[in-house]
């Protein structure tokens, strides 16, 4: 049996209906800042631009709801939370509106809402346009209840017509007086219902920008606002003044100079009580055009404000809301094979662990594309699929993903590359965004006590030396000595998923055995076929020298049927076939499966062998992709047979080899036979186990090999799979998911039998 690997992350087969069971937070007093949000139902916390109104003892997140596509008005959300940390969506509170200027094809943003202390009643502001900006005006809509729905209204008037600015905020004083904050310095006092504007109490603050903010502390005003670049962020700018009327005073920017504030854009201040104080929260957007919707991210941190300094001295990935102190978490030191530094499609890594919360760190920079990070739980279904954004105009390690904590079982985190990236022009057609498309995973933090154990049993680097040969989870490894190129391939099974629910094989290259560079995803069932899109197992390889050169037979286990694949280059690209070469026969066997293919030197034919409880064999056709039916011959060695033959030929005989047990089993293991031909009898040798566990080196479930002969020699070696070390064992099934590929020599005696291999560290 073969395996994959991805990121397992909840334990769906627990429960019936997924959207029932609640999301556990990582810690219900911190905040992780630039990742993506869960709420209760583990879907993205989809809020931009936004506000939050405490009301009757709980928290409320109004925001843009964005898209992945487009930049159209959806609607705007609303979430609740007791905690600032844990959210729950209440409802979109403003939908999109059947016409008019929150209606199809048009732009809603900056959402704000404020409860009037005259009426009681809850108003919502928003910028509305067209998807030209060319129609810019204030809209506004009101509610009885905090989480609505809400009406619109139209545009908020004062001295009769619309207020056309974009970029809005508002601003509610100690006094409950109502303000609204326009981009470039105009701020309106609204009336007492906040249903109009009253009065224009300041014109043209000099110096200020777009997207507002405002606060009040100690005597000072603070006018938060950023440059106009676009979705792109830059170094936020303040201004303070003794009174809202001014006068006003530009300060200059109010995070490290260069760091364009934390890589964010401003959007509001959230006052917080702290013990018997009032802190400041700094509220803003990690714009992610166009995948507003999953890879768009928050930014909270806490402000510092005295006299007329205003500052955010450091980024804080974590702090509790509770303390307004930062939070250190451990760093893991993640092995360099569950490190990923990649920018070509398909490239991924699989980080197994138990369902505590771990965080991701990596690097974004200029040339940062999107990830895609998948959850996938123990039933092998992918239960939360989203994008993160690795890009950012200044380089930036740290946290790029936080996953939710869940009960404790078998999980998996896979990270691939999507071959994205986030581009995006303005209004004068400047382009902005990445230049390439990198994907850089560097660490995991352990963000909870229990994430220790998750460390201790499935990621601790181990103690090989020189063993496995190749870093990752892999497993079915399958070796080739390419004439053509004069190097080494590796063709493995991509492991890590639950009941081996892979789709994609990967390449490694070598010119001497030891090192091995990934040659990345040379087939992609759901890319590549149009048969099979799972269950991509036990791959094999030849190479074939024609009259106009040499071709590359690929032939794969896909959905439990066989198929095969063509190339030019033992990296590809592989085109296949469009059709199981060795289709699934329901009627007589469960699964057809682990093909081996061989040259007999002696009658120049060639042969595929392939089967699960039983061995067969049959020879190809000249054109390779097909087998004559008639030559089908059964082999099955008695009682200890199961899966992965491999046949080989030295001095005039050929060596059947296969494993015994469950690849599951820690006594998963290897035994072989001769025979005098490619097609039997076999004759079994009385001692013809050659490879199995080491106990002592803490090596189980070896098996499911290959076997290559180093050309012009008689020196060979096996190529084969074991439980990950150090900890797999204790996984217990799923440590028959979570495999490694190992090389070690194999000997012959000088009878023709093959010396017992030991397998090495």
């Amino acid at each position: 049996m073969k395996l994959f690997t991805t990121i397992f992350f909840v334990l769906m087969s627990m429960y019936n209906v997924w959207g029932q069971e609640k999301v556990s937070s990582t810690n219900n007093t911190v905040i992780y800042n630039g990742v993506p949000w869960f709420d209760d139902k583990a879907d993205i916390v989809n809020a931009h631009g936004a506000c939050i109104v405490e009301d009757d003892g709980k928290y409320y997140l109004f925001g843009e709801y964005k898209t992945d596509s487009v930049n159209m008005f959806i609607g705007f959300s609303c979430y609740s939370s007791t905690d600032l940390v844990n959210w729950t969506f209440e409802r979109l509170a403003l939908p999109q509106q059947k016409d008019g200027p929150l209606g199809p094809d048009r732009v809603g943003e900056r959402v704000k809402v404020m409860k009037s202390p005259a009426t009681g009643e809850y108003v919502m502001y928003m910028h509305t346009d067209d998807r030209k900006y060319t129609d810019p005006q204030v809209g506004y809509a009101t509610s009885k209840t905090i989480n609505g729905e809400y009406t619109f209204q139209g545009p908020l008037l004062y001295e009769g017509e619309p207020i056309r600015k974009w970029d809005m905020g508002t601003f509610q004083d100690h006094d409950g007086t109502g303000y609204l904050l326009m981009h470039h310095g105009d701020i309106y006092r609204l009336s007492a219902d906040f249903r109009s504007a009253a009065d224009r109490v300041v014109s043209g603050i000099p110096g200020s920008g777009e997207s507002p903010a405002m606060f009040h502390e100690g005597g000072t005003y603070y006018l938060l606002s950023s440059g106009l670049t676009s979705w792109e962020r830059n170094d936020n700018m303040y201004h303070t003044a003794p009174s809202i009327e001014g006068p006003w005073t530009k300060q200059g920017v109010f995070a490290p100079e260069g760091t364009l504030t934390h890589n964010s854009q401003c959007s509001f201040v959230f006052p917080v009580k702290s013990g018997k104080q009032m802190e400041y929260m700094y509220m803003g957007d990690r714009w992610s055009y166009p995948r507003q919707g999953q890879a768009a991210t928050q930014v909270w941190l806490p402000l510092k404000a005295k006299g007329t300094t205003l500052s955010i001295p450091t980024y804080w990935a974590a702090w509790d809301v509770t303390t307004f102190r930062p939070v250190n978490r451990q760093l893991l030191g993640l092995p360099v094979n569950q490190q990923l530094k990649s920018n070509r499609k398909g490239d991924f890594v699989t980080i197994p662990f138990n369902g505590a919360a771990l965080g991701l760190v990596g690097r974004s920079g200029p040339d940062g594309g999107y990830a895609r990070i998948s959850i996938v739980g123990k039933g092998g279904d992918t239960l939360q699929s989203s994008l993160v954004d690795f890009y950012s105009k200044v380089t930036h390690s740290g946290l790029r993903f936080v996953s939710p904590a869940f009960p404790e079982g078998d999980y998996t985190l896979h990270v691939e590359v999507a071959g994205e990236q986030g581009v995006w022009r303005n209004k004068r057609g400047d382009r902005f965004g990445s230049t390439d498309f990198w994907v850089r995973i560097e660490d995991v933090k352990l963000l909870s006590d229990s994430a220790n154990v998750a460390a201790r049993e499935y990621l601790l680097p181990s103690d090989n030396k020189n063993n496995p040969v190749i870093h990752g989870y892999y497993a079915d490894p399958e070796i080739l000595y390419a004439e053509k190129t004069g190097k080494y391939y590796l063709y493995p099974t991509s492991d890590g998923f639950h009941n081996w629910a892979g789709y994609r094989f990967k390449v490694f290259s070598s010119s001497n055995l030891r090192d091995w560079q990934d040659e990345g995803v040379m087939l992609d069932l759901r890319r590549d076929t149009r048969w099979a899109s799972n269950n991509a197992w036990a791959p094999c390889i030849i190479e074939k020298k024609t009259a106009t050169g040499y071709k590359y037979y690929y032939y794969y286990s896909a959905a439990k049927n066989i198929g095969v694949a063509v190339a030019d280059e033992p990296t590809g690209p592989f085109t296949d076939l469009g059709k199981p070469i060795i289709p699934n026969d329901t009627t007589t066997r469960s699964q057809e499966i682990d093909p081996d293919v061989m040259y007999d030197p002696a009658s120049g034919k060639y042969f595929l062998y392939w089967g699960s409880g039983y061995m067969r064999v049959a020879e190809l056709n000249e054109n390779m992709t097909s087998i004559k039916k008639e030559t089908i011959n059964v082999l099955t060695p008695k009682s200890t047979y199961r899966e992965g033959t491999y046949v080989v030929h030295r001095n005039n005989k050929y060596y059947f080899f296969w494993s015994e047990n469950d690849t599951r089993d820690e006594n998963y293991r290897v035994r072989y036979a001769i025979s005098d031909s490619p097609t039997g009898p076999l004759n079994i040798p009385e001692s013809n186990l050659i490879l199995a566990k080491d106990t002592t080196k803490g090596i189980y479930g070896p098996g499911h090999h290959s076997v290559i002969q180093v050309p012009g020699t008689d020196e060979w070696y096996i190529v084969y799979h074991r439980f990950r070390r150090p900890n797999a064992k204790g996984m217990g099934w799923a440590a028959g998911y979570n495999r490694e590929v190992c090389i070690d020599r194999m000997e012959f005696n000088t009878d023709g039998t093959i010396k017992v291999v030991v397998p090495t560290l």
